[in-house]
């Protein structure tokens, strides 16, 4: 990982492939990440989901995840959304926040699954509470709307908050986005309302870092 993330590929490929082809799980989805992504080899999907498919075998939840982009979109495999919402399902199970976020969006949009936007809120909800920025502005903006879950304005300003200075997002032009959304909303709050919004942005966060 350390090798990927300063870019150094080549490097990186070697050394997952020795521990890809010896059996470890997490070698081989990372491997499978980087002929899916293109890091340093040209993009591959059926090598993708090869080294996915082997580590999802041996248990790895990332590669589970893998496999449900890779039906999602129909990239090496077949189109099929159920299959990835299947493969989604069984790693946000056992915690994986990018599946979890996948499974939201799929629920919110009836991708591959009936179109259910309470169970969308409540995936959104889990991963905004796992510290994933992206569900974090999503849950807020359920919230505040009421889409699959009561309305309630003064969390979802607050959720928003979060999102915006997550040190995920912190600087980058989605954060500044999030932003827009959080100044737009927070002044349609009175006061009071505003002083609750930030006393629940506080609450969130250490919670966040209590996890």
């Amino acid at each position: 990982m350390a090798l990927v993330r300063q870019r150094k590929f080549t490097e990186a490929r070697e050394v997952l492939l020795l521990a890809a082809e010896s059996g470890q799980p997490e070698p081989q989805a990372l491997l499978g990440q980087m002929y899916n992504a293109g890091w340093g080899v040209p993009v591959d999907f059926e090598q993708a989901f090869k080294w996915w498919s082997r580590a999802a075998d041996g248990g790895s939840t990332d590669a589970q995840w893998g496999l449900g982009l890779l039906y999602d979109e129909g990239n090496g495999v077949p189109q099929d959304s159920k299959k990835a919402v299947s493969f989604w399902k069984k790693a946000a199970e056992r915690g994986n926040i990018k599946a979890t976020v996948h499974l939201a969006f799929a629920y919110e949009e009836g991708r591959g699954v009936a179109r259910d936007l309470k169970a969308c809120a409540n995936y959104f909800k889990i991963a905004a509470e796992a510290g994933e920025p992206a569900a974090q502005q999503n849950y807020g903006l359920k919230l505040l709307h009421g889409e699959g879950v009561s309305q309630d304005k003064v969390s979802g300003c607050a959720w928003l908050a979060v999102a915006a200075e997550s040190p995920r997002a912190k600087g980058t032009k989605y954060a500044e986005r999030i932003i827009v959304q959080r100044d737009k909303y927070r002044s349609e709050l009175s006061p009071k309302e505003r002083e609750n919004a930030d006393r629940l942005k506080k609450e969130f966060e250490a919670r966040i870092k209590a996890d």
